[in-house]
């Protein structure tokens, strides 16, 4: 039952992979968009850290986490946000609904191999500016998806190594709008562009034993600079409005496809953490991510934004008060308890500004019956961007959840 029911779910993804509507931020004008949690809920509820990994979980932010795995897992995610804009003059508050990721993790003899579907990024904005005698608007949507193929084994005691290989693809569609008053006919930019591209992943984790089950945590994960290919058709047309707002091309011209690539940074993560197997676990992050160069995206660069290296840290951790606690009326002590606080650069900067993002989160781990193996939900407040030079601050509320199911394949039998 539980394999048809996964093949079920993965025939399914391409018809429903991500697709994101509504608002996401006014900074997912520029580059390809707003950068989204690339990892587990689970991930997510301790800060975002990438160095814990077990048997039964997924790890999305370490390939080398596979090497742990002793069940089939499969799992996957949505999220519902509440964010709050406002600049020096005004707010306003929308709420995004997003599937965040499926993934599925099989341990063999030979290591742990698994897949992985997750949003990269996300365009969605919806901008204007007005003067007496103009109205400028712009819109996008879209983003950046990755679809994953990893592989992570455990060579020796203790030393989990792991690849994986992203292939990159999505679209985006940016448009602008000029409206001149006692102008007949407004101005439309229109960029649509498809987005592919392949990246690699490399990952290690160590545990160096104490005592009492007790061990120390090292880990790393690498992930090379790359470039992505952008096949961009740009039209500009001159339109009039017809009713319900609908944009009516009078004339229309087109400069055909472009196809260039863009430069993605690289990204460096090392961790380093301590726990009681069962009982609870602390880890820390430290992100170090490259200049991105998006020279190339002629239609969302504007002179006073740039691209900068970044760091980010994370910290977080669980706690399990027993795990076997044979009593059901006190279930709460076999709950997973995580929380976590997050500090990042975003790598972009506006009008001198740098784009810095924080975050602080909280999330419980509920063991499950005989449908699913567990579920894992979690809260984020955070708060993105500032109102200095003319900029928007976003304060968002995130509320998260995952299934996760699990199984034993390939066992051999040992009695008919």
């Amino acid at each position: 039952m539980f394999k048809k029911f996964i093949t079920c779910i993965l025939i399914g993804m391409g018809s429903i992979v991500f697709a994101q509507q509504g608002l996401n931020s006014p900074y997912s004008f520029f580059g390809l968009g707003s950068n989204n949690f690339r990892g587990t809920v689970e991930n997510r509820s301790m800060g975002g850290i990438s160095n814990y990994s077990d048997s039964i979980h997924l790890n999305l932010r370490n390939p080398a986490a596979y090497g742990s795995l002793k069940a089939v897992a499969f799992t996957g995610a949505m999220s519902v946000e509440s964010v709050n804009y406002k600049d020096n003059q005004a707010s306003d508050s929308f709420n995004i609904t997003s599937v965040d990721y499926f993934a599925l993790g099989i341990p063999t003899k030979i290591g742990g191999f698994g897949a992985e579907l997750i949003p990269e990024t996300t365009v969605g904005y919806n901008i204007a500016s007005q003067t007496d005698d103009q109205l400028n608007e712009f819109e996008g949507r879209g983003g950046l998806n990755s679809f994953r193929l990893s592989y992570g084994v455990q060579p020796i005691r203790n030393l989990n190594l792991g690849a994986s290989m992203n292939y990159r693809f999505g679209n985006s569609e940016n448009k602008a709008l000029l409206i001149l008053n006692n102008v007949q006919y407004s101005t439309r930019d229109l960029n649509i562009n498809q987005f592919s591209g392949l990246t690699f992943n490399f990952g290690g984790m160590y545990d160096i034993p104490i005592k009492h089950k007790t061990r120390i945590r090292m880990a790393f994960s690498y992930m090379p600079s790359t470039t992505i290919n952008v096949d961009n058709n740009r039209e500009i047309a001159a339109i009039r409005f017809g009713g319900n707002n609908r944009e009516i091309v009078v004339n229309e011209l087109s400069f055909g496809d472009a196809n260039f690539d863009v430069e993605l940074p690289d990204l460096l993560t090392l961790g380093i953490g301590v726990g009681k197997d069962m009982n609870w676990y602390v880890g820390l992050d430290y992100v170090r991510e490259g200049q991105s160069n998006f020279d190339a995206l002629t239609f969302n660069n504007t002179a006073d934004v740039s691209y900068v290296a970044s760091n980010k840290f994370r910290l977080g951790g669980f706690y399990i008060p027993r795990y076997d606690d044979p009593n059901s009326k006190r279930f709460y002590n076999r709950f997973v308890y995580r929380a976590g606080l997050r500090f990042e650069e975003t790598g972009l900067n506006i009008n001198g500004q740098n784009i810095e993002e924080f975050g602080m989160s909280f999330g419980v781990g509920v063991p499950g019956g005989s449908f699913f193996t567990n579920a894992n939900f979690g809260i984020e407040y955070g708060q993105r961007g500032t109102t200095s030079s003319n900029l928007v601050q976003e304060n968002f509320f995130s509320f998260f959840l995952n299934f996760t199911f699990n199984d034993r394949w390939f066992i051999e039998k040992k009695y008919n």
